[in-house]
This record gives C-alpha cells, structure tokens and sequence, in this order.
C-alpha cells in the first residue's frame, strides 16, 4: 500500500491507485466526456513494489548472515510507483526551476515521462568543445570527490580532507563537510543543492 508511514499509511486501496499517485496513470476522456482510466495503461506500482521487496528481502537475508542482525522492511507500492516516474519527475523539476529563475510560467508538461528526458537539464547531453557531446549526469545527493578540484578546496577552506585515493568512507564524509561548509556562503548567491557546490569548487580548482 501507502507503507508503515506518512499521511496515507491507513489508507486502504489497491491497483491503479498507487499508479495514479505516482502519476503513472493520469486519466483521459472517453468519447463521451466522461474521465477513464488511460487505454495505454500499464500496471507499476503493484508489480515493481513486489519487485522492490524481493531485492530487499534479499538484501536483508545477506545482511543477517553478514551481521547476525535481522530487518524491519517496509516496501510500499505508492513509493515503488514514484520511483518508476522519475524521468518525468526531473523534468517537470527541472522546468519548474527554469521558470523561477527566468520570472516567466513552467513550460507545458512533456506527453510521457521518456519524452520528458529531452527537457531534463542536469541529466542531459552537452556539446563539447572538441565537437562531440558528453551525457552529463550530477546528482544533488551525492558530492563527487575529485582529487585536486576538492583538494584545493578544502585547503582554502581549511577543512581537513584527509584525501586518499583508495575508496574510503573517511574521505567522503570530510568531503560532505567541506560542501557543508560551502553551502550556506554560497546560498546568498543563488546556491540551493550539492550540485551547484560541486560546480563552484570544479570551477575555482
């Protein structure tokens, strides 16, 4: 369903419902007028959350026989149906943020969410200065560790990176410190996630 938490977890429904949540079945008029579901109507949310939940059983049986220690795994539908929507998700996002910044109304709504990939801007394909395109893929969560463009940060910034080059979490988390540490004087300046701190320390190495 709706899962353990939130504000539909006593909602009782089932099918379509969590597709539609995910805006994975928005609804068309039939020659009548009448609303209906969409004839192209594919079934997400109910098969991707049992997907969803068999790799996260998996996951938990590898863990208990890692660490001895069991798992509370709650997969609900409605979230695996918003997941399969992220395409159209990072699209209207991305036009939603066009708009602020250019002061005029979002651009209309892309007619499915593979569609809705031409408009996405910070997963998209750039030109090159060499004539090519290079598929640029940032991620707001995520603070990529590039060696001498962090380095050089972090030196200016005084924050302890203790860089090294094999993976390690110690790296990663003062890296998470130092861009911590950039956000807020960088928000003056029109900075609102990690990817704009990952571009002002890329771009000042």
């Amino acid at each position: 369903g709706f899962g353990q938490t939130g504000p539909f977890r006593d909602l009782a429904t089932h099918g379509v419902a969590y597709d539609a949540y995910g805006g994975l079945a928005l609804p068309e008029r039939t020659d009548e007028g009448f609303p209906a579901i969409p004839s192209s109507y594919k079934d997400v949310g109910t098969q991707a959350g049992a997907l969803y939940a068999a790799l996260g059983v998996l996951a938990a049986v590898t863990r208990a026989r890692a660490t001895g220690e069991g798992a509370c795994l709650d997969v609900a539908q409605a979230d695996a149906a918003v997941t399969w929507s992220a395409t159209a998700l990072d699209a209207v996002m991305s036009r939603t943020r066009a708009a602020e910044v250019a002061g005029t109304p979002p651009a209309p709504r892309p007619a499915s969410g593979v569609a809705a990939m031409r408009d996405a801007v910070r997963y998209q394909y750039y030109d090159t200065a060499d004539g090519r395109t290079i598929l640029f893929q940032a991620s707001e969560r995520h603070f990529f560790v590039k060696p001498i463009a962090t380095q050089a940060a972090a030196e200016r910034l005084k924050v302890p990176l203790q860089y090294q080059s094999a993976l390690n979490w110690t790296t990663y988390r003062k890296a998470i410190d130092l861009a911590s540490e950039l956000a807020p004087l960088l928000a003056p300046h029109g900075c609102r996630d990690l990817v704009d701190v990952q571009a002002f320390v890329s771009l000042t190495a």
